[in-house]
């Protein structure tokens, strides 16, 4: 008997070390609506801008219903619907419902 190839399923999760503009974040929502898991570095931007990037791309993670994990004070997570996001150790989830 031939056994059957095991199905493998592709997911990607894009990294984004360095976000200098709001076109950066333009690309985030963009992976996001592909489906694509998001962890972005917002250490780069400051002010007016960091707090406009944030506030789009919590719109589009709302929209999307996914997950937004803030990983440290510059890094965030953000996770499409389908994705299941683990904390360890458990701490409440934030999910775009609460947003």
């Amino acid at each position: 008997m031939q056994s059957q190839p095991r199905q493998t399923i592709r997911y990607t999760v894009t990294v984004r070390k360095d976000m200098y503009t709001f076109e950066d974040a333009m690309a985030v929502a963009n992976g996001l609506r592909r489906g694509e898991q998001q962890i972005i570095n917002l250490a780069a931007l400051s002010g007016e801008l960091r707090d406009k990037t944030i506030n789009f791309l919590c719109g589009v993670n709302y929209a999307q219903e996914g997950t937004w994990e803030n990983v440290s004070s510059d890094v965030v997570l953000i996770a499409p619907k389908h994705a299941l996001v683990e904390l360890t150790p458990a701490t409440p989830r934030m999910n775009s419902v609460s947003n």
